[in-house]
């Protein structure tokens, strides 16, 4: 359950928060690079990231959706 709680603190973050960030390529290890503009207000400094995650989060929440009992969701 805590593992599910940290996907949707993350899945909140990348879809709410906002960032003119730019994609950079991968580093060595395969990791996804982007250089950020920290001076920017804070609901639009990671745009450009959450707009590159947007569909992997929603497929990744959708999943764990799927996973929860109806009734649960039913009383949520």
């Amino acid at each position: 359950m805590r593992r599910f709680s940290l996907y949707i603190a993350l899945a909140a973050v990348l879809m709410f928060a906002g960032s003119n960030a730019e994609y950079q390529g991968k580093n060595k290890f395969g990791v996804d690079v982007f250089t950020m503009d920290l001076d920017l207000a804070e609901e639009k400094r990671f745009e450009e990231v959450t707009a590159f995650y947007k569909d992997t989060v929603i497929q990744v929440l959708d999943q764990y959706m799927s996973l929860i009992p109806a009734p649960i969701l039913i009383l949520a």
